[in-house]
């Protein structure tokens, strides 16, 4: 089932809920990410689990950029979360060079923040969903 919690925000949930995917094509405003917290609190409180299982794809999203607010709120969720485990993926557009210096950026932050959470870029959906959903299909 897909949900819409707002416009330019399209909620899916896999794997008996164990899994969401957040498909992005608002820009990010403050409602957006107001939006986004409050489906994201819901999800870690219905999992009752440190385990996370997140696809964010912003390869729609006009104007792709993560700014002080949406790096604010990143920082909340660590410090929020810092025994989270499980797997992260964000699905951007192409972006050249700078994809690995992202990803490394991205990672590091995140080992001080969330180490037991894995966090990947990819530009490819299915590719990214395929890697998000791999513990959930094992076994």
């Amino acid at each position: 089932m897909i949900e819409n919690p707002a416009p330019g925000i399209q909620i899916e949930r896999c794997y008996q809920r164990q899994m969401i995917i957040f498909t992005l094509t608002a820009r990010f405003t403050a409602a957006t990410l107001d939006t986004w917290m409050a489906v994201l609190s819901q999800y870690v409180q219905e999992r009752q689990s440190t385990s996370r299982y997140i696809v964010y794809d912003l390869s729609q999203s006009p104007n792709l950029m993560f700014t002080s607010g949406v790096s604010q709120r990143l920082k909340e969720i660590g410090r929020l979360y810092p025994d989270a485990t499980g797997r992260v993926v964000a699905i951007v557009p192409q972006v050249g060079v700078f994809q690995p210096i992202a990803e490394f950026f991205l990672q590091q932050n995140n080992v001080r923040a969330q180490p037991n959470l894995e966090i990947r870029l990819f530009n490819n959906r299915q590719e990214g969903i395929a890697w998000v959903s791999e513990p959930l299909t094992a076994g």
